[in-house]
C-alpha cells in the first residue's frame, strides 16, 4: 500500500483492480487508501469464504444448500455416517 501510496504521489492513479480473485481484497484495500472507489472490504472477506457466506445468507433466510465446516479428517468422517449422499466436498477459501 505504501508503494502505491508514493506512485500515487508521482502519477494520477485512477482505478486499482485485479484479474484475480485471489487478489481481489488487496486491491479493494489499496483502492480505500488512495480515496478511489473499491469493493466493501468486509463484503470480499466474506465472499472469498464459503462458510462465511453461507451464515451470512442463511441469517438472511435466503435458500441456501444445507452446509458443514469441517477441519479434521475425523471430524469430515463423523459427518459422512450423518448426511445423505450427494455431497459436494470444497475448500473453505476461494
Amino acid at each position: 500500500i505504501k508503494i502505491m501510496e508514493f506512485l500515487n504521489t508521482q502519477t494520477n492513479i485512477q482505478a486499482v483492480f485485479s484479474s484475480s480473485e485471489f487478489f481481489i481484497y488487496t486491491a479493494a484495500s489499496i483502492s480505500k487508501s488512495l480515496g478511489l472507489p473499491h469493493n466493501n472490504l468486509n463484503a470480499i472477506s466474506i465472499c472469498r469464504d464459503k462458510f462465511q457466506l453461507y451464515k451470512k445468507l442463511k441469517s438472511a433466510n435466503l435458500s441456501v444448500p444445507t452446509t458443514h465446516f469441517v477441519n479434521s479428517i475425523s471430524h469430515a468422517e463423523e459427518y459422512l455416517h450423518k448426511i445423505n449422499y450427494p455431497i459436494i466436498i470444497k475448500p473453505v477459501s476461494g
